[in-house]
């Protein structure tokens, strides 16, 4: 897998639409089996969920469609 700690990912969940944080901005840390990552804010620092291996093991989807993006779509 991929090392995907540190990467940004903008959040497009219906709970993410529902109840925003922030700009729905996060950025991926460090976490224990059986996640790929922890999603927290990167605004506040909020906890905002689980990256699943499934997810953090698939290719990403880049908003700005050509070369190396700082930001993904989830």
């Amino acid at each position: 897998m991929n090392n995907i700690v540190g990467l940004k990912i903008k959040l497009d969940r219906p709970i993410d639409r529902d109840r925003p944080c922030c700009r729905n901005i996060c950025i991926v840390g460090a976490a224990k089996h059986p996640h790929a990552g922890a999603l927290h804010c990167v605004d506040c620092g909020q906890r905002r969920g689980w990256l699943s291996k499934e997810t953090g093991s698939a290719p990403p989807r880049s908003k700005a469609g050509g070369a190396e993006p700082d930001e993904y779509l989830a």
